[in-house]
């Protein structure tokens, strides 16, 4: 993985795991790997390997192989360009509106208007009436705030309306058939 000019990378062991610090325009981070794997750093491209020990390579190791991998590349691309969020409303009369740089009004049913100011850490774009991208270098405040505008109007279970993240897994229930009366 290659790693951008802006971020700093430091690896340390210390007795038998291995700790990384990624420090960057954006954030600062540092992961824990597990001792099975070993970290490289050469120039600038950053390597995870097994360790060469073991000749066959089981699938949880595997695994564990695959989530450090992606983990560290969460980090990397955090620390470069911060962290993005995004939010979509369904449903026919529910809208974001932009009401000055650092607040939004959420059209969350019939005459029901709310308006949500944002810390001045954390920057939003709406990018179409339905769409809000946050983007902050805090994940925790970034966090927070997603969760407490997705609390204004949560999912509808049966027909889905409402607030949700992006790539978020929407679980319809199904309805219950009305008896006929015969």
């Amino acid at each position: 993985m290659l790693l951008p000019t802006s971020i700093l990378v430091e690896k340390i062991n210390h007795y038998s795991s291995t700790y990384l610090f990624v420090m960057g325009p954006f954030a600062t981070f540092s992961l824990s790997l597990a001792s099975d794997l070993k970290l490289g750093i050469v120039d600038s491209n950053v390597f995870l390997q097994t360790n060469k020990r073991k000749k066959l390579l089981q699938f949880s190791k595997q695994k564990n192989f695959n989530s450090s991998f992606k983990k560290l590349a969460k980090v990397l691309t955090a620390c470069h360009s911060g962290f993005k969020r995004y939010l979509h409303i369904r449903g026919d009369i529910y809208d974001f509106q932009a009401a000055d740089p650092s607040s939004i009004n959420i059209n969350v049913g019939f005459s029901y208007i709310v308006n949500y100011r944002f810390c001045n850490v954390v920057a939003i774009n709406l990018l179409r009436k339905r769409v809000l991208r946050t983007q902050s270098k805090y994940l925790a405040t970034l966090a927070t705030s997603i969760a407490q505008i997705q609390n204004l109007r949560p999912t509808d279970p049966y027909r889905g309306l409402g607030i949700y993240r992006r790539y978020e897994k929407l679980i319809y229930k199904k309805r219950r058939k009305q008896k006929s009366s015969k």
